[in-house]
């Protein structure tokens, strides 16, 4: 039996679960704007750290995200029991009807856009994003962002202006 939050990362989606049950409709829920904190305590947290917020707008950022992606809709499940009552939130990563591994990892993609282009979309977005970060927000390995990097070096098609730690991305083309 699940006590507890639990959050779990799985190389095709993302599982969280809650202990009881919603306070809004899954109606409501998905289209943002309505908000019933369970726990002001770590609400607070989360704001104080400039990572939450108390508008309600977390999950039609999420289906917003998902949505733009192409990626499956979020699946919210309420279940209830005597001691068992349940929120599970699981978020699908990738296309629906998915990728190979190795076309994740180098770019080349059949898709609308490679990853490539994802990557030099990020940096445009974000001069200072960090690999880390490009490959987390790709569902791709640290390594397969390093891949791409290299190859878009070599095109031109990018330039890094600074050192490793403070530096940007310029893109060229």
């Amino acid at each position: 039996m699940l006590e507890g939050v639990v959050i779990e990362r799985y190389p095709d989606h993302l599982y969280f679960s809650n202990p009881g049950t919603m306070l809004i409709t899954v109606e409501e829920f998905f289209e943002g704007g309505h908000s019933i904190c369970r726990n002001r305590i770590l609400q607070k947290m989360f704001v104080v750290f400039g990572r939450g917020e108390r508008l309600g707008s977390g999950a039609d950022i999420i289906r917003q995200g998902w949505k733009e992606n192409k990626w499956p809709e979020p699946e919210l499940k309420e279940h209830f029991g005597p001691n068992t009552d349940r929120v599970e939130l699981t978020l699908r990563l990738g296309a629906v009807s998915g990728q190979n591994a190795e076309s994740k990892e180098t770019g080349k993609e059949t898709g609308k856009e490679s990853n490539a282009e994802k990557v030099k979309d990020l940096m445009r977005s974000n001069k200072r994003i960090t690999i880390k970060d490009m490959a987390e927000t790709l569902n791709i390995s640290d390594s397969g962002v390093e891949k791409i990097i290299r190859n878009l070096r070599k095109e031109g098609d990018i330039h890094r202006k600074g050192g490793r730690f403070g530096g940007e991305w310029e893109v060229l083309k």
